[in-house]
């Protein structure tokens, strides 16, 4: 299948390349991937103008693990532009060039009516990306990723990872929606969803996410 990825370069997206190696490969961003595998077509330019970027190729899937933390976008606009703009941006274009399924990570918790400006910002990227369309959408809520995601790392989110197996033992599995995920795990299950045939929306959890 034809699919083209947004975010490929982060921690689920880099475990993901691996995964879908077989397909015919196209990665859009703003800066390229040197890691991208040696036959992907690479997009690079401003999420503005990716619709004309993406123009006179038809894609089946899109994918999109864009993403940022207000600690690394230093505002909230500059936050809601990559995870509110950058990601509809890619959504219409995708649709725009025949894509029938979308797939998407978005945050447990996430709630376009949120009181917290980060879920809320998700909240309404699913909100945008389920209006527009396709056939299929799949969305992806983890809860706190475990991985090796480099220096980027607050001192709390490093603390929660550590913590996480204690904090599971005493978290009843009602909640195992906010637990600790592995990144790899995340990443399988997007790889084993990848041109399912069903129609609609598709909410995935944790306990959704993890192997049988």
């Amino acid at each position: 299948m034809n699919i083209i990825i947004a975010g490929s370069s982060g921690l689920i997206g880099s475990l993901l390349l691996k995964r879908v190696m077989g397909h015919d490969l196209t990665l859009i961003g703003r800066r390229g991937n040197s890691a991208a595998p040696g036959d992907a077509r690479q997009i690079i330019g401003d999420h503005a103008d990716w619709s004309s970027l993406m123009a006179g190729i038809l894609y089946d899937i899109a994918i999109c693990m864009l993403g940022s933390t207000m600690a690394q976008a230093g505002s909230k606009a500059a936050f809601a532009a990559v995870d509110h703009g950058a990601v509809i941006a890619f959504a219409q274009a995708a649709y725009a060039a025949g894509a029938r399924q979308f797939m998407m990570v978005s945050s447990v918790g996430a709630n376009p009516k949120a009181g917290n400006f980060y879920l809320a910002t998700k909240g309404q990227s699913e909100a945008g990306v389920r209006a527009i369309g396709f056939e299929r959408v799949d969305i992806f809520r983890p809860g706190l990723l475990r991985g090796q995601r480099g220096n980027d790392r607050r001192l709390a989110e490093r603390l929660m990872i550590k913590l996480s197996p204690i904090t599971k033992v005493f978290t009843p599995p009602i909640f195992d929606r906010y637990r600790a995920i592995n990144a790899a795990d995340v990443a399988d299950a997007m790889a084993g969803l990848v041109g399912k045939p069903d129609h609609g929306v598709f909410v995935h959890h944790n306990r959704e996410m993890l192997p049988a």
